[in-house]
């Protein structure tokens, strides 16, 4: 059989022009402060550049006192709406003034978190984004703006036009409904019971609502397409539930946090037209802010899967043939990746959204997430949808536009009744990305190579995380994993110990003994009909480690193997929560009878950045 690699993941083909997307990156180059200053205006004194806290790379940008500010000025186009991003710790305030109005979402918190800011640009072709000081030291890193409407150039538009007909358009599309913040108070909004509108906290803007007791309750319904999957959010402080009612069916997300925190749910509409979406009482005081509803993730109809074929999408494809030079996906012996394509549509070559990865083959996601409301059954997406797939949480486009983030949540949905843990992780699949791949664990020789970053990890006294796995039936044959510290964990910045673990844990290497969270590293498995490799690199720091038994020159063995085999990638924790996401008790987490600091709290999560991925003798 030929010998090749597939290379995936941030590296291919471009589909779609960055012009037809539905959210286009805009350019800002220094968006982590890498490069210190360079491209920002910052204030005389309160500002400084850090190296002690970075979420990305290694700088931040340091605010410590009221005086202390940076800004920039952005060309927008007019008439286009906008959502603008960037990572804080501590205290801060993201900013984005257009037209004289400003646009603020604030912070105030001991992790890395993401905070929008969304808005129209209206008659504006320039705006200034800003971090400016709130009440407390702050840092900032990784500035994203992304523009989330379609161009309105007559080509665009036919083709879009073309698609939408064919109710086959999988790019997600944010729903505009007014009132999301209660800025106008209840306008729009049902209220009832122990239900009020407060001024004394807020995510964003002047208002919240608020619900202190069981009767409280406020909803609204919206319409929506049928035979689409959509993602309900909203900003929670204290407790609280959001829920999008269809269809006789209720989905619901429990939330209970200390600060301002997203939650989400995602539910398919089936023929559903309209879903009434709510906020409700969840045991104690909640208030909640800035709800947004996003939809066309996942086109589940039968006219979906024609859209190949279609003569729209035909039109979509030669657009981009005209406007972009595409390379294709290596298929030879050699072991380079493809690159993606420059372009006048894209000029920094990277992809505007992941309609632009090259996710065509070998590959299903299974998320933290259920589509069917029911906390054991994981939502999945396969070949083709996964082609133009994203998540705004759990698996999505990395800020610099080269990389996917995957994101898993302890109290997520999981594969089976028999699983405590939840995972944002990638399966290997057959080139029809349909049919589960199943290759000879012993009889033939392949080969998965990663390169990546675990970025954050749970913060409980088991902050763990498996980073790439080989399965067969019934067996755990490999796992590389992550250990945290035992005590102590912050989930950024921690120092823990990256293990190759063979045979369900009965054999274990250790391959980096300070992996700090951070670290760019890469792995490489191999399997023969004698064993199993790893080599390991830790690209910051140079550690190196290879499985291979330096004195005999063999690779481990697979024991008792039950199957087939196939690779996983991606980000699967090893952290529960005793009650998940819809509110349902985790019975097989309770079962394992942890100490109660091991527990992790619904939304506590961790991230991973990939930047390649390569199969050796795909199927």
């Amino acid at each position: 059989m030929l010998n090749y690699k597939h290379a995936i993941a941030a590296l291919g083909i471009c589909i779609l022009p960055a012009s037809l997307s539905h959210a286009a990156s805009v350019s800002l180059s220094n968006d982590g402060f890498e490069s210190s200053w360079t491209g920002w205006t910052v204030s005389s004194s309160g500002a400084a550049i850090s190296t002690s806290d970075a979420y990305a790379g290694s700088k931040s940008a340091k605010l410590s006192s009221s005086s202390g500010t940076f800004s920039r000025v952005v060309s927008v186009s007019a008439n286009t709406n906008y959502s603008l991003s960037a990572y804080i710790l501590g205290k801060g305030k993201l900013n984005a003034v257009v037209n004289g109005t400003t646009y603020t979402a604030s912070h105030s918190g001991s992790s890395w978190t993401k905070k929008t800011v969304t808005f129209n640009s209206g008659s504006a072709t320039s705006i200034t984004i800003s971090g400016t000081y709130n009440s407390g030291e702050g840092r900032f890193d990784a500035f994203t703006l992304d523009s989330t409407s379609v161009a309105s150039s007559s080509v665009a538009s036919s083709v879009a036009t073309s698609v939408a007909s064919s109710a086959a358009s999988s790019a997600a599309a944010a729903q505009t409904f007014t009132n999301p913040g209660f800025e106008s108070s209840w306008a729009d909004w049902t209220s009832s019971g122990s239900a009020a509108i407060s001024t004394s906290d807020v995510y964003e803007g002047a208002k919240s609502a608020k619900i202190d007791g069981s009767s409280g309750i406020f909803s609204r319904s919206l319409s929506v397409s049928a035979n689409t999957t959509y993602t309900l959010s909203a900003y929670l402080l204290g407790k609280g539930k959001l829920t999008a009612t269809l269809n006789g069916t209720t989905y619901t997300q429990a939330g209970d946090t200390s600060s301002w925190a997203k939650q989400s749910l995602t539910f398919s509409t089936g023929s559903a037209t309209s879903v009434t979406i709510a906020g409700a009482y969840n045991g104690g005081e909640g208030r909640f802010d800035s709800f947004a509803l996003v939809g066309g993730g996942v086109v589940a109809s039968s006219a979906a899967s024609s859209i190949v074929a279609s003569s729209a999408a035909s039109s979509v494809v030669s657009v981009a043939s005209s406007s972009k030079s595409s390379v294709a996906v290596s298929s030879s012996s050699s072991s380079q990746a493809s690159s993606v394509a420059s372009s006048s549509a894209n000029p920094n070559g990277v992809p505007a959204d992941l309609s632009d990865v090259q996710f065509l083959k070998n590959w299903k996601i299974t998320l933290p997430i259920s589509f069917t409301n029911d906390s054991n059954k994981a939502g999945e997406i396969k070949h083709p949808t996964l082609k133009t797939y994203s998540h705004p949480d759990y698996f999505t486009l990395g800020a610099n536009g080269t990389s996917i983030v995957f994101k898993s949540i302890a109290g997520g949905a999981r594969t089976s009744t028999g699983t405590a843990y939840a995972r944002s992780e990638l399966r290997e699949m057959q080139s029809d990305g349909t049919t589960n791949a199943a290759w000879n664990c012993t009889g033939t020789s392949n080969g998965m190579s990663v390169r990546q970053k675990l970025l954050t990890t749970t913060k409980t006294d088991s902050p763990n995380a498996t980073v790439a796995q080989i399965h067969d039936a019934s067996n755990d044959n490999l796992m590389v994993k992550y250990f945290g510290p035992a005590t102590g964990a912050n989930g950024v910045s921690d120092t823990g110990v990256m293990e190759a673990r063979f045979n369900n844990d009965t054999t274990t290497v250790v391959l980096d003994t300070a992996y700090k969270l951070g670290d760019e590293h890469t792995i490489d498995v191999t399997t023969t009909p004698s064993g199993m490799r790893v080599v390991y690199k830790n690209l910051r720091t140079g550690a190196t480690k290879d499985t291979r038994n330096p004195a005999t020159g063999k690779d481990i063995a697979m024991v008792g193997v039950s199957g087939s085999c196939y690779y996983k990638a991606g980000l699967y924790i090893q952290t529960c929560s005793k009650v998940d996401y819809l509110g349902n008790t985790n019975s097989v987490c309770v079962a394992k009878n942890f100490a109660e600091g091991r527990y992790a709290t619904t939304w506590d999560s961790s991230t991973l950045e990939m930047y390649s991925l390569i199969l050796t003798n795909p199927q």
